[in-house]
């Protein structure tokens, strides 16, 4: 069993960590996580990050990022859930990757690989765009290789307080707002037409 979760409170929607950290331990399996994050630093052109259990807490220029991971199995075993964070530079441009792999053997760890690569080309990138077509090349590429992953990207633009988020196969995230001590599912709209991207079920851009 693996289960990967990322927190972000963002302030333009005046939402809280701890706030949002204490509605999580009344829902489903997030009541079991009742310790205290390890607080992390980031820096600059930074890819922070992998696929083992953790329980971090890392804050950036207009966002605090929660991230939560209970490992159960090998990856090697039938694959394993991926988390990475990148900034770039000047620390304004926040990316953060959410994948659910499957793939026996080396497959995970290799596609492990190729998503850290890929969020270092892009880390001075404001615009995702090239990120996401990126991420999809590499993911058929595995698909051609007998594996499978579902995958959340997000980039937040401290300059612009911009958020936008794109999804491929993955349950859609949940959004929190503070002032209203909500959740809501945050859902976009499927790409159409000819675009190269939407054979894995990429949304667009959401911003916020």
């Amino acid at each position: 069993m693996m289960n990967t979760a990322f927190g972000l409170a963002l302030e333009f929607i005046d939402a809280s960590i701890e706030g949002a950290l204490r509605t999580n331990q009344r829902i489903g399996d997030m009541a079991a996580v009742n310790s205290e994050p390890e607080h992390q630093q980031m820096n600059c052109m930074e890819v922070w990050g992998g696929h083992a259990s953790t329980n971090n807490f890392l804050r950036r220029p207009g966002l605090d990022v929660w991230i939560w991971s209970d490992q159960r199995s090998s990856a090697e075993a039938g694959g394993g859930d991926l988390h990475l964070l990148s900034s770039c530079a000047s620390g304004r441009i926040t990316r953060m990757l959410l994948a659910d792999v499957c793939g026996f053997g080396s497959l995970f760890s290799e596609i492990a690989s190729e998503m850290r690569d890929l969020m270092k080309r892009n880390v001075n990138t404001i615009q995702q765009t090239s990120a996401v077509r990126d991420m999809s090349c590499r993911l058929e590429y595995a698909s051609q290789k007998g594996g499978f992953a579902s995958t959340l990207m997000s980039t937040y633009f401290a300059s612009t307080r911009a958020f936008a988020l794109c999804n491929a196969g993955h349950p859609p995230p949940l959004l929190y707002r503070a002032a209203d001590d909500k959740w809501s599912l945050l859902k976009g709209t499927p790409l159409s037409g000819p675009v190269d991207i939407t054979r894995l079920g990429v949304l667009r851009n959401q911003a916020m």
